[in-house]
């Protein structure tokens, strides 16, 4: 059935056999001849396209007000909200994906997770990614999540795509819609890129890569007085979702299972992108494929020195550091700076300012210290990592034991 149908045509439209009696007004005359579009109702408009356009016709102008709907900007999301769950019991036995009802019967208006239950039964309604379906049903594909923690089963669909803990299918669902999501970042991890060459030397298949979903806070699916955005999990808001996908399929590979960097881009690019201003960014290094989008930033490539003591990372796309007590990598982008692991990304729009040095010239290590907008601007960005902390009163971060070799490379990607 039609997304569109959803929209009750016959609350429009009467049907054909008491149109013209219900239509009648009250010198017993037919509609008129003409209309106020600016002023008339909803059963005033059906039924002057059913008599005076189609003849009496109501299939046919029921066909023609469908395609109206359809014609209207986010017309599935707003097919959605008016359907309100009347029927919700024929879809979800048509789907058999996922079954929410029970649940939803048990969730109160004013709980969080009653949008999220809304925006799982969006996505899931709006059929399965062909390329990511068997005969139209969704594919489950087992993910490894850095946040939050766990194997997961991912799932994409036309309009989203929902992650779900296998041990606990009912209890731990979580539903990302294009509205929820700000960007989408590709990398790898550090150690991934040192073995990259030789997986690939080797005939075997490549890593995946790591795909940081940041969300954002939305009033349109907002559902509480207190920002959550309408995803949780385990009663908890998450600002950020990351995983890694699985292995690529190596040259010699005819794994249809297996599905390249280029397959989940298209994926996630048609899933949750398609037309939005989201961004989906990608972490370029030397070892890569040339970028599959049109943005020229995607062209930027940072390095990190050559030729030093910091032969581990020479050459790569990240810097090693530490931030608070965290051994791991610095992403110098265009649109931020990345920070693994745990998962950390500020967005270009909230640095302040950018600065890298310190010591004597005979210190053997830098640091940058990054000062932020203030917290309010940031508070659902991720920075804190989904946990309460104390900002300083600079309200700075700060990226400690950078190798002084590093200091050049840096100071050009901040300057330039």
């Amino acid at each position: 059935t039609s997304a569109m149908a959803s929209f009750n045509i016959q609350s429009l439209l009467y049907h054909k056999k008491d149109a013209m009696a219900d239509v009648h007004n009250s010198s017993g005359d037919f509609p008129p001849m003409e209309i106020n579009l600016n002023s008339c109702l909803p059963e005033e408009l059906a039924s002057w396209l059913c008599h005076h356009r189609f003849e009496n016709n109501a299939i046919d102008a029921a066909s023609f007000l469908l395609n109206c709907t359809a014609a209207l900007p986010n017309a599935e999301e707003i097919s959605a909200q008016l359907m309100g769950g009347a029927n919700d019991d024929e879809q979800q036995e048509g789907n058999g994906a996922l079954d929410t009802e029970d649940e939803n019967k048990n969730v109160d208006a004013d709980d969080p997770r009653s949008s999220q239950v809304k925006i799982l039964r969006n996505i899931i309604n709006s059929s399965a990614l062909a390329d990511f379906a068997n005969e139209e049903e969704a594919m489950e594909i087992e993910v490894s999540c850095i946040s939050p923690r766990g194997k997961f089963f991912i799932t994409l669909y036309k309009h989203g795509i929902v992650l779900i803990n296998p041990k606990k299918r009912e209890e731990e669902q979580i539903p990302i819609s294009p509205e929820n999501v700000e960007r989408i970042i590709f990398f790898r991890k550090p150690e991934d890129y040192k073995k990259a060459d030789q997986m690939r030397s080797r005939g075997k298949s490549p890593l995946g890569h790591m795909v940081l979903i940041c969300l954002s806070s939305n009033e349109a699916i907002d559902d509480s007085s207190n920002g959550i955005n309408g995803i949780t999990f385990r009663n908890k808001p998450l600002n950020q979702v990351c995983f890694q996908l699985p292995p690529y399929p190596s040259d010699s590979s005819n794994d249809s299972r297996q599905f390249t960097e280029e397959d989940w881009w298209n994926a996630f690019n048609f899933s949750i992108v398609s037309g939005r201003k989201i961004d989906i960014i990608r972490v370029q290094s030397k070892i890569d494929a040339p970028s599959y989008s049109t943005n020229s930033k995607e062209n930027y490539l940072f390095k990190s020195a050559e030729g030093g003591e910091t032969t581990t990372t020479e050459g790569m796309p990240f810097v090693g550091c530490y931030n608070n007590l965290n051994d791991g990598a610095l992403f110098p982008l265009p649109e931020g700076l990345l920070f693994f692991k745990p998962p950390l990304f500020i967005p270009r729009s909230l640095l302040a300012s950018i600065s890298c040095g310190r010591g004597s010239g005979g210190s053997r290590y830098v640091d940058m210290i990054v000062q932020l907008e203030s917290p309010s601007e940031h508070e659902n960005s991720g920075i804190e990592n989904g946990k309460k902390k104390k900002q300083s009163s600079k309200n700075t971060l700060e990226f400690t034991n950078i190798h002084r070799e590093e200091l050049s490379v840096l100071n050009d990607y901040i300057h330039n």
